[in-house]
Formats: structure tokens, C-alpha cells, sequence
């Protein structure tokens, strides 16, 4: 459970694989945005699982140290310079600021050691949208062999789909275009204040299939 009552829900890694070290688990929030009680819950419930965060305001990081690591960065498709929308302090407000971003393999590589993350949460004020999109078949981030077994996303709401992906950005269109060609679907979706939560599987890759048994849930 996180800020304003947020849900975070994800599907149960298999029993067989909850303890122990024998089995990789690796937890990624892209997005910390000053609130860490997901993590306190998730470190509690997966002791052997490394967890690590992406944000790139110093503010924002809270107390994420004390559950795992924190990776001071905007993450994006390719190296270069974006305009994103960064919350400030520990109110509400906030700014459009110019940031660096590495890309996702790049960061996987450096600072976890795999490409393949078991349980990740993604809330980057609009910017989901590029990254979502770059998951499907033959996109750049897809290309290079990043995989999650789980995504929990909160897909912002209209102003920020026009400031990241443009005027002529229709959802359904893009939702339909995501879910035929990626190895994602959708189980479970509900509003968050004014915006969209989902989570998304991946029923392609094998890890997922064995570490989660999703065949198990249809």
C-alpha cells in the first residue's frame, strides 16, 4: 500500500521459491517519488529479494536505503537529454526540468547484473507511456533483451499523454497497439486519483512461466 492509498498488486512468486537465496528475485521502482512503504512491505515478504530504485531527485529517494539500492538517474530508450516532470520536495508540486538519461540495459547492467527484473513499479508522470511502448517486439528496450515478469504502471492522465507523446495521442489506440505486440497482458486495472493503474504479466518468457506458474490464473 503506498501514498493516498495506492494498491501495488502483484501475483505471488511460487512457494517453492519464496525462500532461500537459491532462486535471483530482483525488485525495480522506476519512479520512487518520496514514498517507500511498497518496499518496506515487499522486503517483509520477499527477504531474499534485492531491491533497487530509480530516481533521478536526491529528494525524492526518502528512506529507500534502508530497503535497497538507489539509483540516481532518469532511465529512458537511448542516451540523451529529456524534459521531465519531477515532484518536489514532499508536497505536490512540480517542475518540468531537463535531465540525462541512460538507457534501461544500461542500467540493469551497471547497477543490478540482470536483465531480467521479477517485480517492477513504474511511475514517471507521463514518460510510461515511451517506455511501455518500447517493450514491444523489436522495439529498442525489447531489443536488448530486458525482460519483467511483472509491471505494476500507473498511467498518467491526459495532460501528461500530450506533453510526453504528443496531440495526436489516442489511449485505446496505443493500449490495443501495446497488448498485440508485446508479451504483456493486462490482470488487473482500476483509477488512482485521475489516473489509470494496471498490472501487466510477461507470459512469454520462461523465468516468469516457471517462477510464477501464471498458466496456474487462466
Amino acid at each position: 500500500m503506498g501514498r493516498f492509498g495506492e494498491s501495488k498488486f502483484f501475483l505471488p512468486m511460487a512457494e517453492e521459491f519464496r525462500s532461500g537465496n537459491s532462486t535471483a528475485c530482483y525488485w525495480l521502482t522506476i519512479g520512487i517519488g518520496g514514498d517507500t512503504e511498497v518496499e518496506k512491505e515487499m522486503i517483509s515478504v520477499y527477504p531474499q529479494c534485492k531491491i533497487f530504485g530509480i530516481e533521478p531527485s536526491p529528494e525524492q529517494a526518502a528512506d529507500f536505503e534502508k530497503y535497497g539500492t538507489v539509483i540516481p538517474l532518469a532511465v529512458g530508450i537511448k542516451p540523451g537529454n529529456l524534459m521531465m516532470r519531477l515532484r518536489q520536495n514532499t508536497g505536490m508540486r512540480y517542475k518540468n526540468k531537463q535531465v540525462p538519461v541512460t538507457p534501461m540495459h544500461q542500467v540493469l547492467d551497471e547497477y543490478i547484473g540482470s536483465r531480467l527484473v521479477h517485480f517492477a513499479t513504474l511511475d514517471i508522470e507521463g514518460f510510461e507511456y515511451k517506455i511501455l511502448d518500447s517493450l514491444k517486439h523489436g522495439k529498442p528496450i525489447e531489443s536488448t533483451g530486458v525482460r519483467f515478469c511483472q509491471i505494476d504502471v500507473e498511467l498518467h492522465s491526459d495532460g501528461y499523454q500530450l506533453q510526453n507523446m504528443g496531440p495526436d495521442f489516442k489511449f485505446p489506440h496505443y493500449w490495443r497497439k501495446l497488448l498485440a505486440n508485446s508479451s504483456y497482458i493486462p490482470i488487473k486495472a482500476g483509477k488512482f486519483l485521475t489516473h489509470r493503474k494496471v498490472t501487466l504479466i510477461n507470459v512469454d518468457d520462461p523465468v516468469c512461466l516457471r517462477l510464477f506458474k501464471f498458466e496456474q490464473y487462466f
